[in-house]
């Protein structure tokens, strides 16, 4: 089974999240949780046992480095697993995850794809 869903918009970056106090990193991460179920709730996800995964993020421009885009993973897994579409986001359950970065001005986001193999 492969599925996937679309996350409109910038999500935090590593330089948003480290060196902060504590509550600013757990409103960005409540904040960013809040899209990302949102957009899984509207892609209707069925639950999987375990799924490869593949971030394809959208950048609008080359100001953020790849390493601080790709930072918002933590969140999005985190919501995967809080919406139940995976058991846990440990080795046992993901069994690889790939990153691609490409310009997209018009549609920044990420697009994530799950797939179960």
């Amino acid at each position: 089974m492969k599925q996937s869903f679309f996350i409109t918009g910038k999500l935090p970056g590593t330089n948003d999240c480290v060196r902060k106090h504590w509550r600013i990193y757990s409103n960005l991460k409540n904040q960013s949780q809040f899209w990302i179920t949102n957009a899984i709730r509207r892609a209707k996800l069925a639950p999987m046992e375990y799924a490869a995964i593949t971030f394809e993020w959208r950048e609008p421009d080359q100001k953020r480095d790849w390493d601080n885009v790709m930072f918002a993973q933590k969140f999005i897994l985190d919501s995967l697993v809080k919406r139940k579409i995976l058991r846990n986001d440990s080795w046992a359950y993901i069994t690889g995850i790939q990153h691609q970065v490409v310009l997209d001005a018009s549609n920044p986001g990420v697009l994530v794809t799950l797939e179960e193999r």
